[in-house]
């Protein structure tokens, strides 16, 4: 999967709306991700973790983009407490931005891995929260360090669906891939995600 991640476009200026290559490397990413727990192919803390029945596939939404626009522009240090969708932010102080989304997503994988509880729905498991099947991410760069060498300080923010710990129900339910996609959805065999 890391090597999705070098794909990746170089940062813009001082800020980036993500290319069309880039958004199609970061869903791939997600969707990897979610099609490895459907199948009941994903270990996280050296445990093989149980399939999904309703893991749906995620798309791109331009109106999460936006919302991580107005985050990201903030220069946040965190996540944003009280925030209207969930989120994961990143933020890294660099000399070489252009490896940002690389190290922001495997960051988020890393926390997913470390904070896997299937009862419990924390800022990282957004990834793999089955009934999550919309993103948009943005990245800016903010205040410049006085180091040596300069280091700028670099802001990723992804914005999903639904808010953050919305529910306390599991993040799936644990079945045969596509056996429980809800209504209007189909199952993509090929990924065993729900469409």
């Amino acid at each position: 999967m890391k090597f999705i991640f070098c794909i990746l476009f170089v940062l813009r200026c001082a800020s980036a709306q993500f290319s069309a290559t880039a958004k199609e490397a970061i869903l791939k990413t997600h969707n990897d991700l979610r099609s490895a727990i459907a199948r009941g192919n994903y270990s996280a803390n050296e445990v093989l973790r149980l399939p999904a029945s309703n893991m749906r596939k995620m798309k791109w939404d331009s109106c999460l983009e936006e919302s991580a626009r107005n985050l990201a522009i903030t220069c946040p240090d965190d996540h944003y407490e009280g925030a209207e969708y969930g989120e994961n932010v990143f933020v890294i102080y660099t000399g070489t931005p252009g490896l940002i989304r690389y190290w922001a997503l495997e960051h988020w994988i890393s926390q997913l891995n470390s904070q896997w509880y299937e009862r419990t729905i924390t800022k990282d498991t957004q990834m793999a929260w089955a009934e999550i099947d919309s993103i948009g991410c943005y990245l800016q760069k903010c205040e410049q360090w006085s180091s040596e060498p300069p280091l700028d300080k670099i802001v990723m923010v992804c914005k999903y669906e639904l808010p953050d710990n919305l529910s306390s129900s599991r993040l799936y339910k644990p079945g045969t891939a596509c056996s429980s996609c809800d209504p209007g959805f189909t199952c993509e065999t090929d990924s065993g995600l729900c469409v």
